[in-house]
This record gives C-alpha cells, sequence and structure tokens, in this order.
C-alpha cells in the first residue's frame, strides 16, 4: 500500500525497507542510573529501614512532618511520602499510610464466601430432575 498523499516521511516499513537503526532504544533510565552511580549498595533502603521509617513517620505530629519536608538532606523518595502523609492529614484520609502499609507488610487477605443462604452450597451437590434444573436455572435467571 502506497503511503498517504502528502507524507513528507518516505514509505512506510515493509519486510525489505527496515530502518537504519532497528530494536528497541536502550532505556534512558538505565543510562541515568549508571550516570549518576546510583547502583551503589548503600545507597538502597532495606525492608527493615523502610518499616523503620514508616514508624517514625506514624508516631510524628504535623508540625514535625512539615518540619522534616523542609529538610534538604533528605531524599526525594522520603519527601513525597511526608508530603502525601501530610496532604492525607488536611483531606481527612488515610491512603498513603494505607499504601505504604501494604507495600511493606502485603495486603491483608480478604475473606471469600463460597456457600450460599443460611450456609448451603451454592450448586446443589445432590442429582437432580430436569425440572428441578430448569427451576433452579429460572430462579438464578430472576435473581430470586
Amino acid at each position: 500500500m502506497p503511503a498517504p498523499k502528502g507524507n513528507k516521511n518516505g514509505k512506510r516499513f515493509s519486510a525489505t525497507r527496515q530502518p537504519k537503526n532497528p530494536g528497541r532504544k536502550p532505556s534512558r533510565m538505565n543510562e541515568f542510573i549508571k550516570a549518576f552511580n546510583l547502583e551503589d549498595e548503600s545507597r538502597q533502603i532495606s525492608r527493615e529501614d523502610a518499616t523503620k521509617l514508616h514508624v517514625h513517620l506514624l508516631g510524628c505530629n504535623k508540625a514535625q512532618l512539615e518540619l522534616m519536608a523542609r529538610n534538604q538532606d533528605l531524599p526525594v523518595s522520603i519527601v513525597c511520602q511526608i508530603l502525601a502523609i501530610v496532604d492525607d492529614i488536611a483531606n481527612k484520609k488515610t491512603d498513603t499510610v494505607d499504601k505504604i502499609a501494604d507495600r511493606l507488610y502485603g495486603k491483608s487477605m480478604q475473606p471469600l464466601e463460597l456457600t450460599g443462604a443460611q450456609g448451603s452450597p451454592l450448586i446443589p451437590t445432590a442429582p437432580m430432575s430436569r425440572k428441578g434444573y430448569e427451576a433452579l436455572l429460572n430462579k438464578l435467571k430472576c435473581g430470586a
């Protein structure tokens, strides 16, 4: 199929017509990490340190959090968490605290109820007649 009318960039790619540099471009994030030596193990935070930080932040009041957020020596990730908590305080929410806790400790299990009314099974286990099956099917369709 020819290129659309008014196309100034040339022809479409095909099996025989390929770009000079095919393939995926290198990740700019990996270049950034290498350029600023961010692979250094001393810059990484362990789960234990993250837990201690979370507990410490939860023990602070709003004024202490705002003071910590103005500290120029803190890493950006910690300042972002502090500002999100302060914002949640202003909006009377606990979203950030919940998300941090889920990330550190894992989401809590949510039980699923696999029984019908009064503990009866959802699908009857006893053999049933065709009429009984049709009645059950009609009951399910009607939502009764």
